[in-house]
């Protein structure tokens, strides 16, 4: 397999094919306290897509971190990084990298995979309060997981990995409206918790942000760089 250490920055065919040789499709990563379940469900769904799927769900990790789980990471095409309520909570002030949680997320950034939150009525800390390794996290494009509509939420996050969506844009989708109406929030708004900015009626055109339908995938531009 080819190594991305091997291969010169300068040389974007050779980058390109070392990341699509990773053997792994998909490391999801999770808080075990109260994310294990949603992990396991999305592993399933994933696999029955055909995408070969990292959980690390059986092993406690109450111990020493593993090493090995870091390689699985950099193997990984994919980082799915599974946001239940308070899964950052133990990484603010972490500057040591004592949270596994931190360690992955920090080995996704460095190794370039695509990151893709899935957030599970979570609200994003204060970014200032992230340590610096890992607080570009916060600026990745995500999927709100709606219980109900779990299909819908699995169909969008297959779009995701096939790189049909930006996966840096500082926003969160929400898979579909419950009702006719969908919210529309800020990237500021949405990555720090707060309400909607307005509500948008699917029966009529869609809304325009900068001159651009704030609905489709490409509607924002990357803000963040």
């Amino acid at each position: 397999m080819a190594s991305l250490q091997l291969v010169s920055p300068g040389n974007s065919d050779a980058i390109d094919s070392a990341f699509c040789n990773r053997p792994i499709d998909v490391f999801i990563s999770y808080r075990r306290s109260n994310g294990s379940q949603l992990a396991s469900l999305l592993k399933v769904h994933l696999q029955l897509k055909g995408f070969t799927v990292f959980l690390d769900i059986e092993k406690l990790r109450a111990g020493k971190f593993d090493m090995n789980l870091l390689n699985s990471v950099k193997n990984a095409k994919n980082f799915v990084l599974v946001l239940t309520p308070g899964a950052l909570d133990r990484c603010v002030g972490d500057n040591e990298q004592r949270d596994w949680v931190h360690k992955e997320i920090v080995a996704a950034l460095e190794s370039g995979c695509n990151i893709i939150p899935i957030l599970d009525s979570f609200e994003w800390p204060v970014t200032e309060s992230l340590p610096l390794d890992m607080r570009s996290v916060s600026f990745f494009n995500g999927i709100r997981w709606i219980h109900d509509y779990q299909d819908a939420c699995v169909e969008k996050l297959e779009r995701f990995l096939h790189g049909e969506v930006n996966p840096k844009q500082g926003r969160t989708h929400d898979c579909l409206s419950k009702a006719s109406s969908i919210d529309i929030l800020s990237p500021a708004s949405e990555l720090h918790g707060h309400g909607p900015m307005f509500k948008y009626d699917t029966t009529k055109q869609p809304p325009l942000i900068n001159g651009m339908n704030c609905l489709s995938d490409q509607a924002s531009s990357d803000n963040h760089g």
